[in-house]
């Protein structure tokens, strides 16, 4: 593990100076991050060691469709995989559901519609919040040793932003299709399209949070980890889901229950 260090060590010592002082993008971070309540959580006040019981899941404002907000997030966020729900040890089945997200601000919305891609670790909540909160801005893939940005609320700890660097470019990626989420919690799909980011301190929790650039632009969305590396869905991926240029499906196992909240086809 400790070579991991060391590496990273050094690629920000060859990188140039103004790239090693890029601090994130606080404000468009804070302005446009959201945390999805409830997902995974364990239907048990007691948490222990081994158990899937990760509370919360990442999202982030990517647009507006009437008076709701479109918030993307992973795929795997709003669904479940039986298969990875029976890999839990010990508990109670999970019942706590991802029935509204919470904005930085304390601002409370909604979900009422989900649409989720049918390739990759992608999902779209449309939301009816309190106030309106500004888009993400879409931003190319970055290149390999650029500095990332990851803000999320792991656990059950408070909102923690977590940095890493490009370590591996999508067309990089060998192989069509591989397990994208090496813990074993919820295993979901990812594909060659996807790219990786050393992040050693992004963890269950994370998922389906943007991946930010340092001028406050999205690249992709946190999907799961490989061989210790956070593998991110692409915004370009992202950007042909929301124009309806991917395929879609509502699925069986959706776990999206608030008593408004319903799949639909975009």
């Amino acid at each position: 593990m400790m070579h991991r260090y060391v590496a990273l060590a050094l690629i920000f010592t060859m990188l140039p100076a103004s790239a090693v002082a890029q601090q994130a993008p606080a404000t468009a971070i804070e302005t446009s991050s959201v945390l999805l309540h409830g997902a995974f959580a364990s239907s048990s006040p007691w948490r222990s060691q081994g158990m899937r019981n990760v509370e919360y899941c990442g999202g982030v404002v990517v647009g507006r469709e009437g008076s709701l907000l479109q918030i993307a997030t992973a795929r795997h966020c709003a669904t479940y995989d039986p298969q990875g729900l029976s890999a839990k040890p010990a508990g109670e089945q999970t019942d706590a559901k991802p029935d509204y997200v919470m904005f930085r601000d304390g601002d409370k919305g909604l979900i009422e519609r989900v649409v989720i891609d049918a390739d990759d670790d992608l999902a779209l909540l449309y939301v009816k919040a309190g106030h309106d909160h500004p888009p993400a801005v879409l931003a190319k893939l970055p290149v390999l040793g650029q500095p990332l940005w990851v803000y999320g609320t792991p656990g059950r700890w408070r909102w923690i932003l977590a940095g890493g660097i490009a370590a591996l470019a999508a067309k990089d990626t060998v192989g069509l299709d591989v397990m994208s989420r090496s813990s074993g919690d919820n295993p979901s799909r990812s594909t060659a399209r996807d790219f990786a980011m050393d992040c050693p301190l992004c963890q269950p929790g994370y998922s389906g949070a943007a991946v930010w650039n340092a001028a406050g632009g999205v690249v992709g969305i946190l999907s799961g980890a490989l061989g210790g590396f956070s593998l991110v869905v692409p915004s370009m991926r992202l950007r042909a889901f929301m124009g309806g240029e991917t395929g879609t499906k509502p699925p069986e196992n959706s776990i999206i229950d608030n008593g408004a909240a319903d799949w639909v086809e975009p």
